[in-house]
């Protein structure tokens, strides 16, 4: 069995296994703008549409949006979820947004809450932009 197959099984839902630098990435601000500069509704809309990302994937049926607080931790006492809910999370993060969770040491800095992890997404976006200016 191939990976994609195991992980359509594992996710429970079809998968686009197209390569990630094919992927069109998804930013907080408008086309050309740093997300590090974007007004307080972008980045609240943003959030907004991880935690909708995190209910689907997750299906976590008894939970709205405003339901998760975007500072509280999202493993643990916060919104209580667990390792097979950070693999999930994981693999739709890295596709959604076509960033890289190396490590669970990266993990677990990403998903310390949903500020963090909106702030995780951003910098390696960033990163990225940076990255592909210099050539």
């Amino acid at each position: 069995m191939n990976n994609a197959l195991k992980l359509q099984i594992l996710l429970r839902e079809p998968i686009d296994i197209t390569p990630i630098g094919a992927k069109r990435v998804i930013s907080c601000g408008k086309k050309g703008e740093s997300p590090l500069q974007t007004p307080e509704q972008s980045r609240t809309e943003f959030i907004a549409g991880l935690k909708e990302l995190i209910i689907r994937v997750l299906r976590l049926e008894d939970i709205e949006p405003q339901d998760i607080i975007d500072s509280d931790p999202l493993f643990g006492d916060g919104l209580g979820l667990d390792s097979i809910d950070a693999l999930e999370l994981v693999v739709a993060i890295e596709k959604e947004y076509a960033v890289e969770i190396p490590d669970a040491e990266v993990g677990r800095h990403a998903f310390a809450s949903m500020n963090a992890l909106a702030d995780f997404i951003v910098e390696k976006e960033t990163t990225k932009k940076t990255s592909d200016a210099l050539g």
